[in-house]
C-alpha cells in the first residue's frame, strides 16, 4: 500500500491523475479495468477530465467507484435489516424495560441505532456481561464504578443484543459485502482510493485487506497545518466553557498562532438579528461577485437562516441554489397530510373533521358557508 499526502487545492485532482498515470502505465491506453474509489460522484467528471488532460491522447478511463457503489452488487444479495425495522424493534425494547418517557423514545432509538453502528464501523464488539461492560466504561471514564455507570451498561447491553438478534445492519452488511469485493478483485491491477479526509475504520480495513492482494494506491488531502489552525480558531470562537469575551480570545488566538495559514481568510461577524445576519451574508455575497468569484458558498447553521438570507440576496437580484431543499413539516402539504392522518387515527372525530375541511388541498372549491 503506498499512501500519497497531496496538498489540497486546485491541483489535487491533478496529482492524483499523475499519480494513476504513473502506476497503470503498462495499462495504457485502456485503464477501463482499473478501480478508482472517490470520496462522492460529483467529482468523477472532473477526474475523468484531470486524467484525459494528462495523457493527451485518446484513453479508456477506469471505472470510478464510491466505496458504497463498489459494494453495491454485493451488498445487494445480503439480507440485511432495513433501518425501520431495526428501530422498530429496539424501540419495542425500549417501550418494555419502561425507563424513558414515551414521547422520547424514538429519538432515542435513533440515537442508539447511530451508537451501534458506529461500534460496528470500528470493530468493537461489547463484553459478554454488562458488569464487564460497566467496569470498561468506569476506566474509560477515569472513574470508580457506581449506579449510574451500571445503569448505563445495563441499559446499551440490552439493547445491544436486541439489535445483534435480528438480521445484520446495513453497516455490518457494508463491510461484509466490501470483504467480497475484495476477494473477487484480481491481482495483477492496481487499486486507487481518493479520500477527503482520514481514512475511516471500514476503509482501513478495506485497504488493508486489499493490500495484501494486489497493488492499492491511497490519495489522501494534507491538511496538518491549516487543520491545526482551524480547530484552533473554532475552539476559540465557540469554547466549551468561555473564559473570556469574543475580543479577549480573537487577541489570544492571533497571539498563540501569529503566522496562521487562515490569516485574512476566515473573519467574524457579529449581528443582532436573523435580519442583520441575512444583510451581512448579502452583503459579503455580492462583494465576492464583485470581485470575480464566479461561485459562493453559503453553509447555514439552520433553515430560518438560509431562508432570511436567500430572501435578502433575491431582493438584490443574487439567485441562491438551495442545495437543502425545503422541509416538508414546514409547508401546506405537510399539514394537510397531518390533518389527515388525524382524521384516520381518531375514526373521523368532528374536530379532525373541521381541521381538514379547513385545509387548501381539500374541498377548496366549496363556498365557505358549504364547508
Amino acid at each position: 500500500m503506498q499512501v500519497h499526502a497531496i496538498s489540497p487545492g486546485p491541483g489535487f485532482l491533478e496529482a492524483c491523475a499523475r499519480h494513476v498515470l504513473s502506476a497503470a502505465a503498462r495499462f495504457l491506453p485502456d485503464l477501463s479495468g482499473v478501480c478508482f474509489l472517490l470520496p462522492n460522484q460529483h467529482i468523477a467528471p472532473a477526474t475523468r477530465r484531470a486524467l484525459g488532460v494528462l495523457h493527451g491522447a485518446p484513453l479508456w478511463m477506469p471505472k470510478l467507484y464510491t466505496l458504497t457503489g463498489v459494494a453495491a452488487a454485493s451488498l445487494a444479495n445480503i439480507h440485511k435489516d432495513s433501518d425501520c425495522a431495526r428501530q422498530m424493534r429496539l424501540f419495542e425494547v425500549l417501550r418494555g424495560q419502561s425507563l424513558f418517557k414515551s414521547q422520547g423514545l424514538w429519538q432515542i432509538t435513533s440515537e442508539l441505532a447511530q451508537l451501534f453502528d458506529e461500534l460496528t464501523e470500528r470493530g468493537v464488539s461489547l463484553p459478554p456481561t454488562h458488569e464487564a461492560l460497566a467496569h470498561r466504561l468506569a476506566a474509560g471514564y477515569d472513574a470508580l464504578p457506581c449506579e449510574s455507570l451500571s445503569f448505563e451498561a445495563r441499559f446499551v447491553h440490552a439493547l445491544w443484543q436486541a439489535d445483534r438478534e435480528g438480521l445484520p445492519s446495513l453497516a455490518a452488511a457494508l463491510q461484509q459485502a466490501l470483504l467480497e469485493v475484495v476477494e473477487a478483485a484480481p491481482v495483477e491491477v492496481p487499486v486507487f482510493l481518493m479520500c477527503d479526509g482520514a481514512l475511516s475504520a471500514t476503509e482501513h480495513r478495506f485497504v488493508e485487506a486489499l493490500a495484501k492482494k494486489t497493488e492499492v494506491h491511497v490519495f489522501l488531502p494534507k491538511r496538518a497545518g491549516t487543520e491545526e489552525a482551524l480547530l484552533a480558531t473554532l475552539f476559540a470562537a465557540w469554547p466549551v466553557a468561555p473564559e473570556a469575551p469574543p475580543i479577549e480570545r480573537a487577541r489570544q488566538l492571533a497571539r498563540a498562532h501569529p503566522s496562521s495559514a487562515l490569516a485574512d481568510r476566515v473573519s467574524f461577524l457579529s449581528a443582532a438579528s436573523l435580519h442583520e445576519e441575512a444583510a451581512n451574508v448579502a452583503l459579503a455575497v455580492r462583494q465576492a461577485l464583485e470581485r470575480g468569484a464566479k461561485s459562493v458558498a453559503l453553509i447555514a447553521s439552520d433553515r430560518l437562516a438560509a431562508r432570511r438570507a436567500r430572501s435578502a440576496l433575491s431582493l438584490q437580484g443574487i439567485e441562491a441554489a438551495d442545495e437543502t431543499g425545503w422541509l416538508l413539516s414546514t409547508t401546506r402539504a405537510a399539514a394537510f397530510i397531518d390533518a389527515l392522518l388525524e382524521l384516520l387515527s381518531s375514526q373521523a372525530y368532528h374536530r379532525a373533521v373541521l381541521d381538514l375541511s379547513r385545509a387548501p388541498f381539500c374541498c377548496a372549491d366549496w363556498a365557505p358557508a358549504v364547508r
